[in-house]
C-alpha cells in the first residue's frame, strides 16, 4: 500500500531542505512533529531513510530514491495548481467541445481564431457529431460542453433528467437547393411537391431526418420516400454534390447565400415561414462553468448575432 501522503510531504521538504527544524517551518509544524512523521514514514516503509548526527541528517541511498520519485510530481503539483489559479482570473486552457458538423466545420474554426487573438493561451479540442454522440460525451465529462442541433426545446428538457442543461444560443434557417442547370432541367415550370418524386436527393443519412423534417414542415409530407442518390454525413460535402447537378439538398443558408446571389445555386421558394435549426449550448446541469467557458460561449453568440443582423 502506498505511504500517508503527508508523510510524504514532511519527507519531501526534509530531504530539499536538509533539516527537521528548516523544514518545520514551511509545514507549519514543530520539529517534534515532523520527527515523528520521518520516523513513521521509515516503519511504514521498513527502511531508515536518514542517518541522525549531532545538528545533521544525512540522507540514505533509499531517501535519495524516493526524493528522486517524489520531486517531478510535486514540482508539476505546484504548477498544476498555479495554473489553476490563474485559469480563474482570465480566459486559458483546453476548451473542450462538440458540434454539429456545419457549424462544426465552418463557423467556429472562424469564431476560434479571431477569439485566440484576444486570448492566446487557450486551446480547443473540437469534436464534430450528432447530438445522439456529443450529448453522452458531455454527460461523461469527456466535453466540456457542446453546441448541438435542437429541434424543439422539449427535446433536452426531457433529457434534462438525465444531468443536461441547454440554453438556445443561435439559430440557422434550412433551405432546399440544388444547382441552377439542375433547377432548370428538372423542375422549372413544374409544381412543387409533386415534382419530388422525380428528383434525386442528397441526405446527412440514408434516412434523411432533415429532409423528411423539411417536407413536413413545409408541405405536411408524413409518408415522403425521398430517391436519395447520396447519404454523407458532412454538409460541405452535401453542397459540393449540390453544386455538381446530382440532386437536392437541405444546407443551412448561411453557407450557400454567396452561391445563391451568383446564381449559381437555386433555392426552392415556398413563401412558407421558414425551416430554423436552433442550435443549443449544452453542458451538465449542475456544472458551474469556467471563466473560459463562458467567455468563448459568450463571444460565440455576439459574433452571430453581429454576423446575422
Amino acid at each position: 500500500m502506498l505511504p500517508d501522503f503527508n508523510r510524504l510531504k514532511v519527507f519531501y521538504h526534509v530531504h530539499r531542505l536538509g533539516s527537521i527544524a528548516a523544514a518545520a517551518e514551511p509545514l507549519h509544524l514543530s520539529p517534534s512533529a515532523v520527527s515523528q512523521h520521518i520516523q513513521k514514514l521509515e516503519d511504514e516503509l521498513r527502511t531508515p531513510l536518514f542517518t541522525r548526527l549531532p545538528r545533521k541528517l544525512v540522507a540514505t541511498p533509499a531517501a535519495d530514491r524516493l526524493f528522486a520519485i517524489l520531486q517531478p510530481f510535486v514540482v508539476g503539483l505546484e504548477q498544476g495548481l498555479q495554473e489553476i489559479q490563474a485559469a480563474r482570473g482570465k480566459p486559458r486552457g483546453l476548451l473542450r467541445l462538440g458540434a454539429p458538423m456545419a457549424f462544426g466545420e465552418s463557423v467556429l474554426p472562424r469564431y476560434m481564431a479571431m477569439y485566440r487573438k484576444r486570448h492566446p493561451e487557450v486551446r480547443f479540442h473540437l469534436q464534430l457529431g450528432h447530438p445522439s454522440f456529443l450529448l453522452p460525451a458531455v454527460r461523461q465529462g469527456k466535453l466540456d460542453f457542446a453546441f448541438a442541433d435542437i429541434f424543439s426545446a422539449d427535446d433536452l428538457d426531457d433529457d434534462g433528467k438525465h444531468g443536461l442543461s441547454s440554453r438556445p444560443l443561435v439559430a440557422e434557417e434550412l433551405i432546399l437547393v440544388c444547382s441552377t442547370p439542375f433547377f432548370e432541367e428538372r423542375i422549372k415550370g413544374k409544381k412543387i411537391p409533386d415534382v419530388f418524386d422525380q428528383v434525386s436527393f442528397i441526405a446527412y443519412d440514408p434516412f434523411a431526418p432533415a429532409l423528411r423534417s423539411w417536407t413536413k414542415h413545409h408541405f405536411g409530407l408524413f409518408q415522403f420516400k425521398p430517391d436519395i442518390a447520396l447519404s454523407v454525413e458532412s454538409v460541405r460535402a452535401v453542397i459540393t454534390a449540390v453544386e455538381h447537378h446530382l440532386g437536392l439538398g437541405v444546407v443551412p443558408a448561411h453557407l450557400v447565400q454567396a452561391a445563391l446571389d451568383r446564381g449559381d445555386l437555386t433555392g426552392i421558394e415556398l413563401g412558407h415561414r421558414p425551416m430554423i435549426n436552433h442550435i443549443a449550448v449544452v453542458q451538465l446541469a449542475n456544472k458551474i462553468p469556467t471563466i473560459t467557458e463562458k467567455s468563448f460561449i459568450g463571444y460565440v453568440e455576439k459574433r452571430w448575432t453581429v454576423e446575422s443582423e
